[in-house]
């Protein structure tokens, strides 16, 4: 088996700006409304007191990724390397991946009509680049390879699903706000 491959996205540089949001998009040739990686500010509530924390967000390419598990075709599946991919050959368009994924990151592509995620930007990684959202980011707040599972926490954010149900392959720094707090 490969080395497991994996996002590492660090809260505390991230300034929220969206660049690695519409690097995605543009390498991707997205409509107005598809997203592959979505970026910004988020509420959270921190000892009674809202924060706004940044955030950026693609396919984590789970352990057990529950998209992949209820694709009916093999559409969905998993690399050696722990990256999953789509075939857009064999997907009938169904949408339960779309429904299973926890984290709203598989959308359906009007033009192929077909269901579409985050590849890790493949054909880039093929090239010797970096995938498009790292590449963009001003602040090194992303990063993508080979990187140690201890590197970093998994995302376990208030706004998110507990990891402990797809067993999410990102890692992160949280915000300082965030850590070793007990969220509201």
């Amino acid at each position: 088996m490969s080395a497991r491959k994996r996002f590492f996205y660090n809260m505390n540089t991230c300034i929220g700006c969206g660049a690695c949001q519409v690097a995605c998009k543009d390498s991707h040739n997205l409509l107005p409304g598809e997203f592959y990686r979505r970026a910004g500010m988020r509420a959270v509530t921190v000892r009674g007191q809202e924060k706004q924390v940044p955030f950026s967000l693609s396919c984590n390419h789970c352990d057990r990724p529950a998209c992949a598990a209820v694709c009916p075709t093999g559409a969905m599946y998993q690399q050696d390397d722990g990256v999953v991919l789509h075939d857009d050959i064999l997907c009938i368009a169904c949408g339960r991946c779309y429904w299973a994924c926890p984290y709203g990151e598989v959308s359906f592509s009007r033009t192929r009509g077909v269901t579409q995620k985050c590849d890790t930007c493949i054909g880039r990684r093929e090239q010797g680049l970096a995938p498009a959202c790292v590449a963009a980011c001003p602040t090194l707040s992303l990063r993508f390879g080979e990187l140690p599972g201890d590197e970093g926490d998994e995302p376990d954010l208030p706004f998110l699903p507990d990891p402990s149900i797809t067993g999410p392959s990102l890692r992160m720094r949280k915000a300082e706000a965030l850590e070793d707090e007990r969220h509201d």
